[in-house]
C-alpha cells in the first residue's frame, strides 16, 4: 500500500469516527429529551387526574348546595303557608293584653358605705406596691386599685364579693345581690349608668328570689344624665368617695393546711374570699404575710 493510500485510509477512519461521535452525541441528547418528555407526560397525567378529582368534588358540592337550596325553598314555602293560615289577632285581645313584668330593683341606699365609716386600716403604701402596679398597668391599674378597695370594704362587712372586671363587682349575701360599678379616673357618664342598670336587671331576671340593687361609687362625680338614669331605676350613687390605702394582701388558709397569700395581679386574687372564721386575713404588706407563715401564690 502506497503512502498516499495509507493517508487516504487514515482520513476515512477519522471521518467515520467523527460521524460516530456525532451520532452518539445526538443519541444521548434524544434520550435525555425523551426522558424529559416522559416526565412531563407523567406530570400532565397527574395534573389531569387531580383536575378530574377536583371536578368531581365540585360537582358533589354543587349537588349538595342544590339539595340544600331545594330544602330551604320547601321550608320557606311551608312557612309561608303557615303564616297565611294563621288567624288574625282579635282586636279585643290586643286591647286587653297586659305588658310583660319588668324586674324591679331594690333600693340601694341602705348599702352605701359612708366615707367616715370606711374603717381603712391599711395605712400608707410603705412597700410602694401600688406605685409599681399603676406603672405596669396604667389607667386600668388606677381603676383596679379603686375597685379592689371598694370590694375590700364590702367584703369586710360580710358580703361575698366577685370582681367582673376593673370597674364592676357583684356583692351578695342573705338574699341580696348588689351590682356595683366603680370609677376612679373620670366622671360617670350615662353609658356607664345604662351598663350598670343592665347588669342589675340581668341578675334580677335570673335570680327572682333575690333583692337586687345597683350602686355607683366614684371618686369623681356622676353626670346629670347618669344621675337621672340611676334615680329612675332606683339605683344609688356615691360621689367623691376617695381612695384610701387598705390591707390588699389576701392570706388564705386552705382545708388541706396550705397557707397562701395573694396580691393584685395574681390569678387567684379576684376569686379568693377571706373568711376570718377559717383563719383567713387581710394584711398590709407581703412581709407581714410571710412573717405569719403564708407563702406566695
Amino acid at each position: 500500500m502506497t503512502r498516499e493510500e495509507l493517508q487516504r485510509l487514515h482520513r476515512n477512519i477519522d471521518e467515520l469516527y467523527g460521524e460516530y461521535t456525532r451520532a452518539e452525541t445526538e443519541r444521548i441528547r434524544l434520550r435525555a429529551t425523551n426522558e424529559t418528555l416522559r416526565g412531563m407526560n407523567e406530570a400532565l397525567r397527574a395534573e389531569k387526574e387531580s383536575l378530574m378529582s377536583e371536578k368531581n368534588l365540585l360537582q358533589a358540592d354543587n349537588e349538595s348546595l342544590q339539595s340544600e337550596k331545594e330544602r330551604l325553598q320547601a321550608d320557606n314555602e311551608s312557612l309561608r303557608k303557615k303564616i297565611a293560615e294563621r288567624p288574625e289577632p282579635s282586636p279585643q285581645k290586643a286591647q286587653t293584653a297586659q305588658p310583660q313584668n319588668i324586674p324591679v330593683l331594690y333600693p340601694a341606699q341602705d348599702f352605701i358605705i359612708e366615707t367616715e365609716y370606711a374603717d381603712n386600716t391599711g395605712g400608707p403604701d410603705e412597700a410602694g406596691f401600688w406605685n409599681r402596679y399603676i406603672h405596669a398597668h396604667g389607667a386600668m391599674g388606677v381603676n383596679d386599685r379603686y375597685n379592689f378597695y371598694i370590694g375590700y370594704l364590702y367584703e369586710r362587712r360580710g358580703w361575698n364579693v366577685r370582681y367582673e372586671d376593673d370597674k364592676r363587682i357583684i356583692c351578695s349575701r342573705q338574699g341580696q345581690i348588689l351590682a356595683v360599678t366603680t370609677e376612679a379616673a373620670r366622671d360617670v357618664n350615662h353609658n356607664a349608668a345604662y351598663t350598670l342598670i343592665g347588669r342589675a336587671v340581668h341578675y334580677k331576671m335570673y335570680n327572682p328570689k333575690y333583692n337586687v340593687s345597683a350602686l355607683c361609687i366614684t371618686s369623681h362625680n356622676v353626670s346629670e344624665k347618669a344621675r337621672h338614669i340611676l334615680q329612675n331605676f332606683g339605683a344609688g350613687s356615691k360621689e367623691n368617695f376617695p381612695f384610701a390605702n387598705f390591707p390588699y394582701v389576701k392570706c388564705k388558709v386552705y382545708d388541706d393546711g396550705r397557707r397562701i397569700y395573694y396580691v393584685p395581679g395574681n390569678d387567684g386574687y379576684k376569686n379568693t374570699r377571706i373568711i376570718p372564721a377559717k383563719g383567713d386575713r387581710f394584711r398590709k404588706t407581703v412581709d407581714e404575710a410571710q412573717a405569719e407563715g403564708f407563702n406566695p401564690a
